[in-house]
């Protein structure tokens, strides 16, 4: 009996997974947990966990402008950088940033922080942030900005909606195109796809045990060694659990990239110059200018397949997140990356 439920189970939570939440409505734009931003909130069709909704955040520009900016968060984050809304907004653009479904302002008490069987979950939530930047805001151009696993959700995305022309531009920070060996704790040459498969299939809520390395946050957060205020409900210095349905939808989608894409506009890829290892729970000085959560050899190795127009560009002292390195770094990573993005979106 027990072997029956759980494959009926498993079976709903497959044809949950592979559903598509409809958008049922949206709020007017409220003032935003940041001073001087406005939020806006999209309620979709309850999935899996059950209700869903997604915010879009915003801060235009001081003149009147026809470009924008769209920014996408990694996995354990949310928008909160009002740095760089600033410098996009001293370019000429309106800022946007969109707190995913299950991330930030968008995580609901029933929901598991930060899951999805498939990145494919997310594109309600970037169709409904475009809608309403280009066609109820009336921006003609649009930059999309994303980070980590944002770069990852984002790069399906724009390759299976290229024939909708959505974006006129990429900038792609530290993006998430492979598993980084050195910070989990079980190979991934090592999670044979169909046993992964089966893992995730009768346990996807279950924790795999990975982690994301605590120096990480540790490197950030004005609590412990960095600088950064930020909501340590929505991006926990010591990480949300990596569950096996994640893990598996995170495998599949960095396999398929891996077998190349063919996004459609220019393409800028910028990463630290250097990746290191953190053990256990010990702290390193050099984790405060080095990537610790990603491979930057695997970033150079696969940013290749993404297009024919790719830019990259290595920033040395960088942490994972480019802009949340230490000031004379970040500063660097914004005038190489502002210089680009004034060429191709005028």
């Amino acid at each position: 009996m027990k072997l029956i439920t759980l494959i009926i189970s498993a079976l709903f939570i497959g044809l949950s997974a592979n559903s598509h939440a409809e958008l049922l409505s949206s709020s007017e734009w409220q003032p935003d947990v940041l001073n001087g931003f406005e939020d806006k909130e999209f309620v979709f069709s309850d999935d899996y966990d059950g209700a869903v909704t997604a915010h879009l955040v915003r801060k235009l520009a001081d003149e009147n402008t026809n470009k924008a900016v769209l920014y996408v968060h990694g996995f354990v984050d949310y928008f909160f950088q009002e740095e760089l809304a600033d410098q996009f907004i001293a370019q000429g653009f309106n800022f946007y940033a969109i707190d995913l479904r299950k991330h930030g302002r968008s995580l609901l008490p029933n929901q598991h922080p930060n899951f999805m069987f498939s990145v494919e979950e997310f594109y309600e939530d970037l169709d409904a942030a475009i809608n309403e930047i280009r066609v109820v805001d009336g921006n003609e151009k649009l930059l999309m900005n994303a980070h980590s696993t944002g770069g990852l959700i984002t790069a399906l995305y724009i390759e299976d909606r290229k024939d909708q022309n959505l974006v006129d531009a990429i900038v792609y920070n530290g993006p998430f195109f492979d598993i980084n060996d050195a910070f989990i704790n079980i190979n991934e040459r090592f999670l044979i796809p169909n046993v992964l498969k089966s893992i995730a299939l009768f346990n996807p809520f279950g924790e795999s045990g990975m982690t994301v390395p605590v120096q990480y946050g540790q490197s950030l957060h004005i609590t412990e060694r960095g600088e950064w205020n930020y909501d340590l409900n929505w991006k926990p210095v010591d990480s949300f659990p990596i569950y096996w349905g994640w893990l598996k939808g995170i495998m599949d989608a960095q396999q398929r990239l891996q077998d190349g894409l063919d996004l459609p506009v220019p393409v800028m890829v910028i990463y630290s110059s250097k990746s290191s290892t953190p053990i256990l729970n010990f702290w390193n000085d050099e984790f405060s200018e080095t990537d610790v959560i990603l491979d930057v050899t695997d970033i150079n190795r696969i940013s290749d397949v993404l297009g024919s127009h790719i830019t990259e560009v290595r920033i040395d002292g960088g942490v994972h997140d480019l802009l949340l390195s230490k000031e004379p770094v970040r500063n660097e990573a914004y005038e190489t990356m502002m210089t680009w993005v004034n060429a191709y979106i005028k």
